[in-house]
Protein backbone atom coordinates (compact mmCIF):
# COMPACT_ATOMS: atom_id res chain seq x y z
CA UNK A 1 0.00 0.00 0.00
CA UNK A 2 1.47 3.30 -1.15
CA UNK A 3 1.84 6.49 1.19
CA UNK A 4 -1.20 8.19 -0.75
CA UNK A 5 -3.68 5.21 -0.41
CA UNK A 6 -2.78 5.56 3.71
CA UNK A 7 -2.98 8.92 4.16
CA UNK A 8 -6.72 8.43 2.37
CA UNK A 9 -7.65 5.77 4.41
CA UNK A 10 -6.66 7.52 7.40
CA UNK A 11 -8.61 11.06 6.10
CA UNK A 12 -11.48 8.74 6.40
CA UNK A 13 -10.84 7.67 9.98
CA UNK A 14 -9.68 4.08 8.85
CA UNK A 15 -6.42 2.76 10.64
CA UNK A 16 -4.73 1.15 8.72
CA UNK A 17 -2.42 -1.29 10.47
CA UNK A 18 0.79 -2.83 8.39
CA UNK A 19 2.55 -5.20 9.40
CA UNK A 20 6.84 -4.70 8.92
CA UNK A 21 8.50 -8.11 9.35
CA UNK A 22 5.69 -10.82 10.01
CA UNK A 23 6.77 -11.91 13.56
CA UNK A 24 7.93 -15.49 13.83
CA UNK A 25 4.98 -18.02 14.47
CA UNK A 26 2.23 -15.51 14.82
CA UNK A 27 -0.55 -17.64 16.66
CA UNK A 28 -3.76 -15.20 16.11
CA UNK A 29 -4.70 -12.45 14.70
CA UNK A 30 -8.07 -11.26 15.87
CA UNK A 31 -10.24 -9.38 13.15
CA UNK A 32 -12.58 -6.93 14.10
CA UNK A 33 -13.13 -3.18 15.32
CA UNK A 34 -10.37 -2.29 17.40
CA UNK A 35 -12.05 -0.54 20.12
CA UNK A 36 -9.77 2.12 22.18
CA UNK A 37 -8.96 -0.17 25.25
CA UNK A 38 -10.57 2.57 27.99
CA UNK A 39 -13.82 2.06 27.00
CA UNK A 40 -16.17 -0.68 27.94
CA UNK A 41 -15.49 -2.93 24.94
CA UNK A 42 -12.08 -2.24 24.54
CA UNK A 43 -12.21 -3.78 28.29
CA UNK A 44 -14.12 -6.51 27.14
CA UNK A 45 -12.07 -7.57 24.37
CA UNK A 46 -8.61 -7.28 26.13
CA UNK A 47 -10.40 -10.24 29.05
CA UNK A 48 -11.54 -12.14 26.29
CA UNK A 49 -8.41 -12.34 24.91
CA UNK A 50 -6.78 -12.89 28.04
CA UNK A 51 -8.61 -16.05 28.52
CA UNK A 52 -6.46 -17.01 25.55
CA UNK A 53 -3.05 -16.70 27.47
CA UNK A 54 -1.54 -16.09 23.87
CA UNK A 55 1.80 -14.28 23.58
CA UNK A 56 1.71 -13.74 20.24
CA UNK A 57 -1.25 -12.27 18.61
CA UNK A 58 -2.10 -8.90 16.71
CA UNK A 59 -5.78 -7.31 16.34
CA UNK A 60 -6.82 -5.17 13.10
CA UNK A 61 -9.87 -4.38 11.55
CA UNK A 62 -11.50 -5.13 8.49
CA UNK A 63 -10.10 -2.94 5.69
CA UNK A 64 -8.96 -2.70 1.80
CA UNK A 65 -5.45 -4.83 2.50
CA UNK A 66 -6.60 -7.44 5.06
CA UNK A 67 -5.88 -10.07 2.69
CA UNK A 68 -2.60 -9.10 1.81
CA UNK A 69 -1.73 -8.76 5.53
CA UNK A 70 -3.13 -11.89 5.89
CA UNK A 71 -0.76 -13.24 3.75
CA UNK A 72 2.18 -11.41 5.18
CA UNK A 73 1.47 -12.19 8.60
CA UNK A 74 0.23 -16.01 8.09
CA UNK A 75 -1.16 -16.10 11.29
CA UNK A 76 -1.84 -19.89 12.70
CA UNK A 77 -5.47 -19.46 13.42
CA UNK A 78 -8.12 -16.21 12.53
CA UNK A 79 -10.81 -15.24 15.03
CA UNK A 80 -13.35 -12.74 13.28
CA UNK A 81 -15.21 -10.44 15.99
CA UNK A 82 -18.76 -9.76 14.60
CA UNK A 83 -20.59 -9.72 11.42
CA UNK A 84 -18.49 -7.23 9.23
CA UNK A 85 -15.55 -9.36 9.83
CA UNK A 86 -17.06 -12.76 9.51
CA UNK A 87 -19.02 -12.23 6.36
CA UNK A 88 -15.52 -10.45 4.46
CA UNK A 89 -13.63 -13.36 5.41
CA UNK A 90 -15.92 -16.29 4.54
CA UNK A 91 -17.29 -13.87 1.56
CA UNK A 92 -21.09 -14.02 2.19
CA UNK A 93 -23.86 -12.13 3.52
CA UNK A 94 -25.27 -14.58 5.99
CA UNK A 95 -25.44 -14.16 10.03
CA UNK A 96 -22.65 -14.52 12.23
CA UNK A 97 -24.98 -16.89 13.96
CA UNK A 98 -24.53 -19.49 11.11
CA UNK A 99 -21.10 -19.12 11.00
CA UNK A 100 -20.39 -19.54 14.60
CA UNK A 101 -19.58 -22.59 16.42
CA UNK A 102 -17.15 -24.37 13.85
CA UNK A 103 -13.77 -24.40 12.36
CA UNK A 104 -13.40 -22.62 9.09
CA UNK A 105 -11.32 -21.82 6.22
CA UNK A 106 -10.13 -18.84 5.21
CA UNK A 107 -9.15 -18.55 1.51
CA UNK A 108 -6.49 -20.52 -0.30
CA UNK A 109 -4.08 -20.63 2.58
CA UNK A 110 -6.75 -22.46 4.62
CA UNK A 111 -6.02 -21.06 7.64
CA UNK A 112 -8.67 -22.20 10.02
CA UNK A 113 -11.01 -19.25 10.81
CA UNK A 114 -12.82 -19.11 13.89
CA UNK A 115 -16.36 -16.53 14.20
CA UNK A 116 -17.72 -14.80 17.23
CA UNK A 117 -19.94 -11.76 17.98
CA UNK A 118 -17.59 -8.45 19.12
CA UNK A 119 -17.19 -6.90 21.80
CA UNK A 120 -19.52 -4.23 21.65
CA UNK A 121 -22.65 -6.84 20.56
CA UNK A 122 -21.79 -8.33 23.86
CA UNK A 123 -22.03 -5.71 25.74
CA UNK A 124 -25.79 -4.86 24.37
CA UNK A 125 -26.66 -8.60 24.54
CA UNK A 126 -24.93 -10.35 27.43
CA UNK A 127 -26.78 -13.73 27.22
CA UNK A 128 -24.49 -14.37 24.16
CA UNK A 129 -21.15 -14.00 26.32
CA UNK A 130 -21.60 -17.57 26.75
CA UNK A 131 -21.37 -18.35 23.16
CA UNK A 132 -18.47 -16.47 23.04
CA UNK A 133 -16.63 -17.99 25.43
CA UNK A 134 -17.41 -21.25 24.00
CA UNK A 135 -16.04 -19.27 20.68
CA UNK A 136 -12.52 -18.60 22.57
CA UNK A 137 -12.52 -22.21 24.23
CA UNK A 138 -12.61 -23.42 20.49
CA UNK A 139 -10.25 -21.12 19.32
CA UNK A 140 -7.81 -22.46 21.89
CA UNK A 141 -8.47 -26.19 21.37
CA UNK A 142 -7.72 -25.90 17.75
CA UNK A 143 -4.40 -23.66 17.90
CA UNK A 144 -3.43 -26.86 20.41
CA UNK A 145 -4.23 -28.68 17.61
CA UNK A 146 -2.10 -27.24 15.60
Amino acid sequence: MNTQQLDYLQAMGIQSWQLKKAPSALKLMVIGTSPDDKTPAGQLLYKMLQVLEIDNLCITSVHVALGQQISSAMPQVLLAMGNAAAQYLLNSPSSLDLFRDKVHEYGATHIPLIITYDPDHLLQHPIDKRKAFQDLQLTLRTLQAL
